[in-house]
């Protein structure tokens, strides 16, 4: 659920934030059909069936699943919004739009990837790489997506903006449960002083 929404969710950001920018989305409509094509089918279904590390035995927890759903999608929009601002200056508008593909595919796939390492996970995930990697680079399918083949350098950007919002994205439960953590430790102190004050009050 978190994999499919948050990611969804990511790419609905991207799209709001750039045409905050510009007037209009980064990525067409085919290039967005790609990016479900390449993170929502083969991959997500791979993560559905395998053992995954951020799980454990128990009730669902609602709070979770909708803290999952949010750094994902942050995570996935900060991806490519760094990848399309990274690129913007050194080349065309398609141009920044095919290294923003890469980051938005890349920080989803990679954020898979660290919910499990599973042969299946894996194998679906670096097959994706791949056939964006096809799709980029061969000059009649990336016109048709609306792309343009990209040098090392485009690449490196794109794939750099993915990991760094990806190795945010790891991090920040550890910081949001330290930061709810110390809310609660606050909220308890206060509590307690507020009935200690009460019963002074009352002797």
């Amino acid at each position: 659920m978190s994999v499919l929404l948050g990611g969804n969710a990511g790419e609905v950001g991207f799209a709001l934030i750039t045409t905050l920018l510009t007037g209009d989305s980064a990525l067409n409509t085919r290039q967005m059909l790609l990016v479900n094509l390449l993170t929502d089918a083969f991959p997500a279904a791979a993560l559905a069936v395998s053992e995954q590390k951020n799980t454990s035995p128990g009730p669902h927890d609602e709070a979770a699943l909708w803290k999952d759903i949010g750094i994902r999608g942050v995570a996935t929009a900060s991806g490519a919004t760094l990848a399309w601002l990274i690129a913007r200056p050194t080349g065309t508008a398609r141009h920044a739009s095919t290294v923003a593909l890469v980051g938005l595919v890349g920080a989803q796939l990679l954020q898979t990837l660290i919910d499990s390492n599973s042969p299946g996970v894996v194998l679906t995930s670096v097959g994706s790489l791949a056939a964006m990697g096809v799709v980029i680079s061969t000059p009649g399918i990336s016109k048709l997506f609306g792309c343009t083949p990209l040098t090392p350098i485009g690449w490196a950007q794109g794939l750099l903006a993915a990991s760094a919002a990806t190795a945010v994205s790891a991090l920040a439960p550890g910081v949001l449960t330290n930061i709810a953590d110390r809310f609660r430790t606050a909220d308890s102190v206060e509590q307690q002083t507020d009935s200690a004050q009460v019963e002074q009050d009352r002797q």
